[in-house]
């Protein structure tokens, strides 16, 4: 393996090693190269930048000198055990200190709770991830519980039947397509801090939807468009029709114009801009502004783009497609996030508040971990990298 001083050689092997497609070197390599940057970097943030790089070097040569010396390599039951389920456990977690130019690799490596080493004590209570949880508003108002509910049929709306399927997915199933009915009725489902949630739309598309979030919806699409309304995040897949194009409208701002595509929105009113992440077709955002306004009202992004709206208006950027959609596939993920961006998914996720005793330094970092974890789990990791916390009930608070 050389000495490894490319960086993008080893967080390729960890990335392997996370999806569960690394070699037995490899993950024999991984887990000695955690166990070395465990007890050799305890305090490596007095160093400088130069020493960092040295001692990151040093201890990769060292595992490489002891791997060749071992003539099997043996792979502990627990990785043997976790392979398989890598890509939904909470296997690596990659933090880029910026300005330091050195990566942290930490594992959760052992199912004891983790000791949050900055504050010096256990999660008395430990928070658990989010899960599968919605409220359904009806067209007349009344509300259902979904993650509460029986599978079956749900409700009768019209010629629309609304069904929870037994993979807890939400689906409608409409009689009434493409025929005039006196009202359109409209349904809205909302997912509290710590909830998620499936649906698959009266015309056969499909939406996640993300905690904190709400999409707002007809219960059948009878018109020249299909329109649905979201506040928060969702990912997207359109069934095409070129007859009927799909548009979303976001937080009463932006509208999201497609005719089958992949896409994701990210609108929380907390984050700077609305970011629009497209994977697959074409897409058209536009916004009302007053004749006055020299932003830009509209533009058209293509597969591996990025539209971000603010009060500055509209740019398109090259957008980092599986960031963007990480927490749809099972990860909290940031790439060069400072810690408030990082701590409101924490807020969103594990339905906790999180206030900062001072302002906190400007460091970056990159990484990820499966949703799957609780928070001690995702605490810990941070306060290796020297985030520090206190934890007082449902509350964290940052002391530097």
């Amino acid at each position: 393996m050389g000495t490894l001083k490319n960086k993008k050689r080893l967080i390729g092997i960890i990335k392997k090693y996370r999806r569960g497609r690394a070699t037995p070197e490899e993950i024999a390599f991984i887990e000695m190269y955690y166990q070395y940057f465990d007890k050799e970097t305890k305090f490596s943030n007095t160093l400088s930048s130069d020493e960092k790089e040295s001692l990151e070097n040093n201890l990769v040569q060292k595992i490489l000198v002891k791997l060749e010396k071992k003539t099997d390599l043996s792979i502990s039951p627990f990785y043997t055990a976790k392979r398989s389920l890598i890509k939904f456990a909470a296997a690596a977690v990659i933090l880029l200190l910026s300005g330091i130019g050195s990566y942290l690799v930490f594992f959760n490596r052992s199912p004891e709770p983790p000791v949050i080493s900055g504050s010096q004590q256990l999660l008395k209570h430990d928070v658990a991830p989010g899960g599968n949880k919605a409220i359904l508003m009806l067209a007349d108002g009344s509300t259902i519980a979904l993650d509460d509910t029986q599978n079956g049929v749900l409700a009768q709306q019209g010629g629309t039947k609304v069904l929870k399927l037994s993979n807890g997915l939400l689906a409608y199933d409409s009689k009434t397509e493409n025929k005039k009915q006196e009202k359109v009725l409209y349904n809205t489902i909302s997912t509290p801090r710590g909830g998620e949630y499936t649906i698959t739309l009266p015309d056969g598309s499909r939406a996640w939807i993300n905690a904190a979030s709400s999409l707002r919806f007809p219960t059948a699409f009878t018109g020249k468009d299909r329109k649905v309304e979201i506040t928060g995040e969702a990912y997207f897949e359109v069934k095409k029709d070129a007859s009927k194009p799909f548009i979303v409208r976001v937080n009463n701002k932006v509208d999201v114009k497609v005719l089958g595509t992949h896409f994701n929105i990210n609108a929380y009113a907390d984050e700077p801009s609305i970011k629009t992440t497209l994977l697959e077709g074409r897409v058209s955002i536009s916004r009302a502004v007053s004749s006055s306004s020299a932003i830009n009202s509209s533009t058209v992004i293509t597969p591996g783009q990025q539209a971000q709206l603010d009060a500055r208006g509209i740019r398109v950027i090259a957008a980092d497609v599986e960031l963007a959609v990480a927490w749809k596939n099972g990860f909290t993920s940031f790439k060069s996030a400072d810690i408030k961006t990082i701590m409101r998914q924490v807020e969103r996720w594990y339905n906790v508040d999180v206030v900062y005793e001072k302002d906190i330094s400007l460091r970056t970092f990159t990484g990820e971990i499966s949703r799957n974890s609780n928070l001690s789990e995702v605490l810990r990791l941070l306060e290796a990298s020297n985030i520090h916390f206190k934890v007082e009930g449902n509350k964290i608070i940052v002391t530097s």
